[in-house]
């Protein structure tokens, strides 16, 4: 069965699936949970040496010394951190704006592989050179000589079913994202 369909993608449907469960957010990004608590550890450990300056007061300046580094060390590394973070969801939302601002995407699927027309050019994929294929309930993903987005929100949702029911067929790698 093929697959005819025009996508029409909007910048804030991307981003949706890209800033989902806190990913590119320092706070609750999991890529900087290590990150967080060096940062933690290092302010309570400058914590304790200023408490040990001034609990032993005689040394009291060699404790502070000590404290202002361990401090400074540990927002550096987060920072430095948080700045690639913040510099990827920067070039996810520029890659967001472009797609948005190419207008419709004309997609075509059927038993041989997919075809997407966007922004003037052809991508011609067969289904045997797609590596891996995700899915969520409002994406799919696929993983060929490049990646591959397909939101929910860019199509009918019958048509969204009908990919998803093509890619289950066509690629034995599909595996569930999480919601």
């Amino acid at each position: 069965m093929a697959l005819e369909v025009v996508l029409h993608a909007r910048a804030s449907d991307i981003e949706a699936v890209y800033f989902r469960h806190g990913h590119f957010n320092p706070w609750r990004s999991a890529a900087l949970a290590r990150e967080r608590r060096m940062m933690t550890g290092g302010i309570a450990l400058a914590a304790v040496l200023l408490g040990l300056g001034w609990w032993l007061q005689g040394a009291a300046a060699a404790w502070e010394m000590l404290s202002a580094p361990v401090a400074l060390l540990s927002f550096g590394v987060f920072g430095r951190s948080a700045w690639r973070l913040g510099r990827s969801r920067r070039r996810i939302r520029r890659f967001a704006r472009k797609v948005e601002a190419a207008g419709p995407a004309r997609l075509s699927m059927d038993d041989e592989g997919f075809i997407l027309v966007y922004a003037g050019e052809r991508h011609q994929v067969p289904w045997t050179l797609v590596r891996t294929a995700s899915h969520a309930h409002d994406v799919v993903f696929l993983e060929a000589d490049t990646s591959y987005l397909f939101p929910r929100s860019a199509m009918p949702a019958e048509a969204f079913e009908e990919l998803l029911r093509l890619v289950r067929r066509h690629v034995p790698l599909l595996k569930p994202l999480p919601r």
